[in-house]
């Protein structure tokens, strides 16, 4: 999906396929931001410590597939210059006024 938006990532393992790992490559510095689909469920599982390791380093983590895309339609719309800010009331008009 990142690369489809032509946004650069690459795939880490996870803590129980080996190393190096996204632990190492959090500890050195290297994870700007991490999409991780969990499987189970609980604090012990890979998905659990990753969360609290992203969490922990201030590195946004997206747990889904819809997460992602979204993630990645926003960031080839900042990088193509298409992103702006407006009020609120831009998008709801109040009529009754």
């Amino acid at each position: 999906m990142l690369s489809g938006a032509d946004i650069p990532a690459t795939r880490v393992a996870k803590l129980s396929e080996g190393r190096p790992n996204i632990k190492d490559y959090i500890k050195n510095g290297e994870i700007q931001m991490i999409i991780n689909t969990p499987t189970k469920k609980g604090p012990a599982t890979d998905e659990g410590k990753i969360r609290a390791m992203s969490v922990l380093n201030k590195i946004p983590i997206f747990t889904t597939i819809t997460a992602a895309g979204a993630v990645a339609r926003a960031i080839k719309s900042i990088q193509s210059g298409g992103w702006g800010v407006k009020p609120l009331q831009a998008y709801f008009h109040d009529e009754s006024r």
